[in-house]
């Protein structure tokens, strides 16, 4: 099965920090991109498919979106392990904070990046 037939939703390429948090807060994550049900990351460790994932999103508005998410697949790269993550019961409000990144790819809007400190 091909990616665009398993994909329920579009992804895009959006400047959106990913970070996981509680126990897992030391590793680090690369955000590869980013749709409606879910993120790709590239993360420095190997997570286990069907494990649970709390993480933080800083969205291009600098505003914080903290969400549950469930690691669908794991695959090795020459740079780490790159990882789908699919967001769990997410609310309607994180959902409307998460439309603009997607509807702004592909026209002349120019997102920024948000600033991490």
């Amino acid at each position: 099965m091909s990616d665009d037939e398993r994909r329920k939703f579009r992804r895009v390429r959006a400047p959106v920090f990913c970070r996981p948090t509680g126990p897992l807060a030391s590793i680090r994550y690369e955000t590869k991109d980013i749709g409606i049900g879910g993120i790709r990351v590239l993360s420095d460790e190997k997570h286990k498919v069907g494990q649970h994932i709390d993480i933080e999103l800083l969205l291009p508005s600098q505003e914080f979106l903290s969400l549950t998410a469930k690691v669908v697949w794991v695959s090795k790269g020459q740079a780490g392990w790159e990882t789908g993550l699919s967001f769990v019961d997410v609310s309607p409000m994180d959902l409307k904070l998460l439309e603009p990144i997607l509807e702004s790819e592909g026209t002349d809007k120019t997102i920024k990046a948000p600033r991490v400190i």
